[in-house]
């Protein structure tokens, strides 16, 4: 080769070497997506579904230990000490956007810290501080009892099938280009998401081929508990849907107000119960939808979502989340009107129905019932599909009133004792309430309040006849919108 040849050869390759570093370096940063598993924390998941606690638990893993012989009343006092202990109080990260949930719950901490604890005792020094020293003591003596069980039932029996289902998930979501399709989907939600920030998927087995799955998204980790994966791709389109709820968390303050007033200012009486649907129908239509066609080829024919609410609104907006996916938009004031008319076309007597606002919730009651513990193990028995719940007391404390009457939930107003001096009370804040006819004994009355929310007024002996309150109110597939009491 000639000098002059070798001389341009050098000098292209230079020029290529430098224009590959330049495109590296001006290159979008991708986010890693990494699947894993960790034995604490599915023990933990494991034991807070036997307690029957609040967090992502699936119903299978309780129905294998309840059908084994560890069942017993030994192991039933162990549980029944550990659901004494408070793991239902939160703290706010803003309230700037009144009606967003910009809340971090203590046992997703737990979860956070589980999914990362190289043993139990790991696990205790991780979250010490997040509980009473006491209150610590009860969660890791219970989850050190449990352990060879949850060893013996389950993680043993799915170790070997289990990884390899974590490999293919791993290898299945770089063919996909997960991480490309992420960047797409953070401009559409425009979310604060740094983008070299990893996302950690812990994965704990159910080790049978079918069963009650259940995904949460916590920080930047997602907690899936899930059966033998026979389809890494539905798999896949479920962790993009907990992804999209990330974004959505992590949208500016000052966009999440422009979206929460564009819902609020809207004159259409199916706005709360709209807005309440807006963050799961659109991680549904953007993850068991887009994602999913984009990694078959094809729209899933099955349901996205086990709420029938959920599911028609996610499929019924997918071809406007498509559109704006696929040129790059971000969400605006246009799709939330035409969100708002869609839901209202879907449901038109949603607001009505116990099955839809019984999913966001805002009680008021005398006092915290262990706190909540109690209230809620009953509420969820009754009422399988939940997105929001909080309590509020004591009844007419100024502060507790305010969050109560401002929610745009659904209110539920829980009198356990002063029956008729709390009702009374409640006709001040509910003119018209004092026309109803009420019965002797424990009733429900319901009522339909001008901003489309239902206002349920509870009264009740104890606690324990809230299951029977609920009841009734499930027994009616849609409420009047007028003042009704149901007499239990």
């Amino acid at each position: 080769m000639s000098t002059l040849k070798q001389l341009c050869l050098a000098i292209f390759l230079l020029l290529l070497i430098a224009t590959s570093s330049q495109l590296a370096a001006t290159a979008k940063p991708m986010p890693d997506i990494e699947f894993s598993s960790n034995p604490v924390h599915g023990l933990y998941n494991f034991v807070q579904g036997i307690a029957g606690g609040p967090g992502g638990t699936s119903r299978s893993l309780t129905e294998i230990f309840e059908q084994s012989d560890y069942n017993n009343q030994t192991y039933r006092q162990i549980i029944e000490r550990f659901r004494e202990v408070n793991l239902s109080y939160d703290y706010a990260f803003s309230e700037e956007v009144a009606h967003r949930h910009n809340k971090r719950q203590i046992t997703e901490l737990l979860v956070m810290a589980s999914s990362q604890a190289k043993d139990i005792d790991d696990f205790a020094q991780r979250i010490m501080g997040l509980l009473t020293n006491a209150d610590l003591m009860i969660v890791i003596e219970t989850l050190k009892a449990y352990e060879p069980i949850y060893q013996e039932l389950i993680w043993l029996p799915a170790y070997q099938r289990f990884q390899k289902d974590i490999v293919n998930l791993n290898k299945r979501a770089k063919e996909i280009g997960f991480a490309e399709q992420f960047v797409v989907a953070s401009k559409f939600y425009n979310a604060n998401w740094k983008a070299d920030l990893p996302f950690k998927v812990y994965l704990a087995p159910i080790p049978v081929e079918n069963g009650y799955t259940t995904a949460t998204p916590q920080g930047n980790i997602i907690s899936y508990i899930t059966t033998y994966i026979s389809d890494p791709d539905s798999v896949l389109a479920v962790v993009f849907h907990e992804l999209a709820h990330l974004l959505y968390a992590n949208q500016p303050m000052e966009f999440q107000g422009e979206m929460e007033n564009a819902f609020l200012d809207s004159d259409s009486y199916h706005k709360a119960h709209a807005y309440q649907l807006l963050n799961e129908s659109l991680a549904t239509a953007v993850g068991n939808g887009w994602f999913y066609k984009n990694s078959k080829g094809i729209l899933d024919e099955n349901d996205w979502y086990h709420s029938r609410f959920i599911n028609q609104q996610a499929k019924s907006i997918y071809e406007l989340v498509e559109l704006y996916l696929s040129t790059g938009k971000t969400l605006d004031l246009q799709f939330i009107d035409k969100y708002i008319k869609q839901y209202a076309q879907n449901f038109p007597k949603g607001y009505l129905e116990p099955d839809s606002f019984l999913a966001n919730v805002s009680f008021l009651a005398h006092k915290d019932f262990k706190e909540h513990n109690k209230l809620f193990q009953v509420f969820f028995q009754h009422q399988k599909s939940v997105r929001s719940l909080n309590v509020q007391t004591p009844f007419f404390d100024e502060k507790a009133m305010y969050k109560f009457n401002s929610a745009i939930n659904a209110k539920m107003a829980l009198i356990t004792e002063n029956h008729q001096e709390t009702l009374e009370g409640l006709f001040e804040y509910y003119p018209g309430l004092e026309q109803a006819e009420f019965p002797e004994g424990e009733f429900v009355l319901h009522s339909l309040l001008p901003d489309g929310t239902m206002l349920l007024v509870v009264s009740i002996n104890s606690l324990d006849s809230f299951g029977k309150a609920m009841q009734a109110i499930k027994k009616q597939k849609v409420l009047d919108r007028y003042i009704r009491v149901l007499k239990l």
